[in-house]
């Protein structure tokens, strides 16, 4: 049997160890953008994998593709990204307007990266992920 103060000791340091990750990954359809964020999960970059399309199909089933509803999306695959950081988990989303999870995400989550890709698969803004 533990005594209340363990546990609570355990919990802290559990807490302490922390250290979820966001990248979001966008770009315009066809970029490539769920190409990269399976190529970092096969290399053990991430761990779980947010993607537009998947989310849509699953979770946001009511929402189509006009500017206000990709913004409502988004904030919604970045709200769960948020709860899967807090536990540890380094996520990849990985939408058409994932800029816009980055820009609600700031300031919410210390290990946050933006990639931005373009039609040739190309980064065109900088890979803000520490090397």
């Amino acid at each position: 049997m533990f005594t209340k103060e363990e546990i609570e000791k355990k919990v802290l340091s559990i807490e302490s160890d922390y250290k979820g990750s966001i990248t979001c990954i966008y770009g315009e359809s066809g970029c490539g953008k769920t190409y990269r964020a399976l190529f970092m999960k096969a290399f053990k970059e991430v761990d779980v994998i947010l993607d537009g399309d998947s989310v849509r199909t699953y979770l946001n089933d009511d929402l189509g593709y006009s500017d206000e509803d990709r913004r409502r999306n988004n904030i919604r695959i970045a709200k769960i990204a948020l709860m899967l950081a807090n536990q540890g988990l380094r996520v990849a989303i990985s939408t058409v307007r994932a800029d816009i999870a980055y820009e609600w995400l700031e300031g919410k989550v210390e290990r946050l990266h933006k990639i931005h890709l373009d039609k040739n698969h190309e980064e065109i803004l900088e890979d803000t992920r520490k090397k």
